[in-house]
């Protein structure tokens, strides 16, 4: 029973009460009966009057409280007679309306952020307070090539991604440069925010691939141009004085022309293979664009074993072929393509030596055709990993850096996605994704 209606009960008790007293003692004297019967129905009028202006307050508390609990903030409500009643209308008006304002407030902050983290170039992932991954945004789901759902729940080491692994041991709000898929850099940072009085953490992952790309090509584009006029002139003039000298030679007798001829025409030979290296180096800023034609895969890595068959075969190197009976026509520029492919190969023949395999794998998948080209030398370092496409380094003593550069350049222009990736002791696979022309 609520309070009113006891009130309400209680103030009847009283007064019947009184009123049954009355009745037995004064009955029989009508002077005093009528009038104390009378002031009993007045008295119980005013005291239901009065419990009703003492209960107002009450009840308006209840309407508010269950106003409160559904969220409802946009009701208001109008100033009455009771002044008691009043204040606390006002006072209810005054913080429903700043809990309104702060509703607002808060849902517009959270569709900007909802906005931002969408078009955000950036790859946002936002975790539980058990370091689950609870929200990510589409550009970590592209990186992670993977649907949101695939990902949610999940903390970074289930993923199986290597890169991902190093995500979940960078400190707090320090930025490291972490390698991915072979060819890719990522600037990463991990902070933390405040979630109803508790810590939570949140990375973003920033690609700077192309940016690094870039700057490299700029600097060693300007490096080697400066490189081939210094060498390009002095070796024009030096070679001109030469044959020159050759002609003097003529008078020299004997063995002493021979040793001149000879000593000449080695310096000569020495400033030609430095021509052909300047060229071979001039040639990485000198890829044409493509032209593109329709282009079976699976034919061109054919021609391209073709060529390599005999290499293999003295230095024991097994070709195993994975590839299924029927691809997609797909469009590359064939001349190009078969640069990357034979560059490619060589690597990774002369990462063998002798006696090993190379495995070729294409399949469909995800509306592309994958290309990996695997070999069992498993030399790949952490060390090397850092600096692969990077330009004029090389693992070889006599190597110029030049042939994964020229991969990536012609990668690059045709769009392709492409990694390098392995680990020592394991196969070293290089992979390309070429996507299916509609």
């Amino acid at each position: 029973m609520k309070l009113h209606q006891r009130l309400v009960l209680y103030l009847c008790a009283i007064h019947l009460g009184l009123a049954m007293i009355v009745w037995f003692t004064l009955k029989d004297n009508p002077y005093w009966f009528f009038p104390l019967e009378g002031v009993f129905i007045v008295s119980l009028l005013v005291g239901a009057k009065l419990s009703r202006a003492i209960l107002e307050p009450q009840q308006f508390l209840h309407a508010s409280l269950d106003q409160l609990r559904e969220g409802e903030f946009a009701t208001r409500y109008q100033p009455s007679g009771n002044p008691d009643l009043n204040a606390l209308v006002e006072t209810y008006n005054r913080m429903v309306d700043s809990l309104r304002e702060e509703r607002l407030k808060l849902g517009e902050q959270r569709d900007f952020l909802d906005k931002l983290l969408h078009a955000s170039p950036a790859a946002v992932f936002v975790f539980d307070f058990d370091g689950r991954i609870s929200h990510v945004n589409p550009s970590a789901s592209d990186l992670l090539r993977q649907q949101p759902d695939a990902v949610i729940g999940r903390s970074l080491d289930q993923l199986g991604l290597g890169w991902t692994n190093e995500l979940s041991q960078l400190g707090l709000d320090v930025p490291k440069i972490i390698h991915a898929q072979g060819s890719r850099r990522l600037r990463c940072v991990r902070s933390q925010f405040k979630d109803r009085g508790f810590t939570r953490a949140f990375i973003m992952v920033e690609e700077l691939t192309e940016e690094l790309r870039e700057r490299d090509r700029m600097a060693y584009e300007k490096l080697l141009r400066m490189m081939a006029h210094e060498i390009n002139n002095t070796v024009g003039a030096t070679n001109s004085l030469l044959e020159s000298c050759l002609t003097f030679g003529e008078s020299l007798q004997g063995n002493d022309q021979d040793d001149f001829r000879t000593s000449i025409e080695t310096i000569i030979t020495r400033h030609e293979h430095l021509n052909r290296v300047m060229r071979e180096f001039a040639a990485v800023l000198k890829v044409p664009e493509p032209r593109c034609q329709e282009t079976d895969i699976h034919q061109l890595v054919k021609d391209v074993h073709r060529l390599v068959s005999a290499a293999c075969e003295r230095t024991g190197i097994e070709w195993r072929w994975h590839c299924p009976d029927s691809l997609p026509v797909l469009s590359m520029d064939q001349h190009l393509m078969e640069q990357v492919l034979m560059n490619i190969v060589k690597n990774a023949m002369e990462a063998i030596g002798e006696r090993g395999a190379i495995d070729v794998h294409l399949m469909t998948q995800s509306g592309s055709v994958t290309l990996v080209i695997e070999d069992s030398a498993g030399a790949l370092t952490a060390e090397v990993k850092n600096q692969l496409f990077s330009p004029f380094f090389s693992t070889k003593a006599s190597g110029r850096g030049i042939g994964l550069t020229l991969i990536q350049e012609i990668l690059v222009q045709h769009g392709f996605e492409y990694s390098l990736e392995g680990e020592p002791g394991r196969s070293t696979r290089f992979t390309i994704h070429f996507p299916i022309p509609t």
